[in-house]
C-alpha cells in the first residue's frame, strides 16, 4: 500500500511540474506573439503616416503660420487633402500636422483634419469635437523620442485608450524638395479587432 502511494504521490507532483511548465511555455508564447503584433501594428501605422505626409505640399504648408491662416485657400486645400484619408480608411481617427517652435519640447498644430462634429449629440461643438486651431501648443515632454519624428516615421511604443477605443498614434516628417523637415504629421488610428 505504501508503494502504491509514493507511486500516486510522484505521478502527481510530476504531473503538477508538466502542468507548470506548460502554463510557462504558453505565456511566453503568447507574451511574444503579442509583442509581435504591436511591432507590426506599429510599422503598418508608421507607414501610413508616412504615406500620408508625402502627399502635404510642404511649401504651402509653411506658409500657415496663424489663426488668419484658417480661411485661406492653401489651408483648406491641403485640410481637404487630408480629410480625404480620414474618409477612406475608417480606422483613421485623427491627423495632424505640426511645426516645431522654439521652445524644448513643444510643437504648434498647423492642421486638424477632421471637421467640426457634435459627436456626442449634445447640440453644440465642444472644444473637444472642433478642430484644433493653427498656432495652438502640443507639448510632447511625455514623449521626449517624438522629436524623431523630424528624421523618420515613429509610433507610439504601447496602444492607448482614448474616446475611440485602443488607439495608437504615428508621426512623420514633412519634406520639402530639399528634403528637409520642415513639420511633421500625426495619425490616430485604431487597429482592426
Amino acid at each position: 500500500v505504501n508503494l502504491m502511494k509514493i507511486k500516486t504521490i510522484i505521478f502527481l507532483i510530476l504531473l503538477c511540474l508538466t502542468l507548470i511548465f506548460s502554463f510557462f511555455i504558453i505565456h511566453l508564447f503568447y507574451k511574444q506573439t503579442s509583442k509581435s503584433n504591436l511591432e507590426i501594428l506599429q510599422e503598418k501605422v508608421s507607414n501610413i503616416a508616412y504615406v500620408i505626409a508625402l502627399s502635404v505640399d510642404a511649401n504651402q504648408h509653411s506658409l500657415l503660420k496663424n489663426l488668419r491662416d484658417m480661411d485661406t485657400v492653401r489651408n483648406k486645400i491641403i485640410k481637404n487633402r487630408l480629410n480625404n484619408f480620414l474618409n477612406l480608411y475608417p480606422e483613421i481617427k485623427s491627423i495632424y500636422t505640426f511645426v516645431d517652435t522654439n521652445k524644448s519640447y513643444t510643437w504648434k498644430y498647423v492642421i486638424d483634419a477632421r471637421q467640426p462634429r457634435d459627436e456626442n449629440s449634445d447640440g453644440f461643438i465642444d472644444s473637444s469635437e472642433d478642430v484644433v486651431p493653427i498656432g495652438t501648443e502640443y507639448d510632447i515632454s511625455s514623449f521626449p523620442e517624438l522629436q524623431n519624428a523630424f528624421k523618420f516615421p515613429i509610433a507610439e511604443r504601447k496602444l492607448r485608450d482614448s474616446k475611440w477605443g485602443k488607439c495608437i498614434s504615428a508621426y512623420a516628417p514633412i519634406f520639402n524638395k530639399k528634403r528637409q523637415a520642415v513639420g511633421v504629421l500625426k495619425v490616430d488610428m485604431v487597429p482592426a479587432p
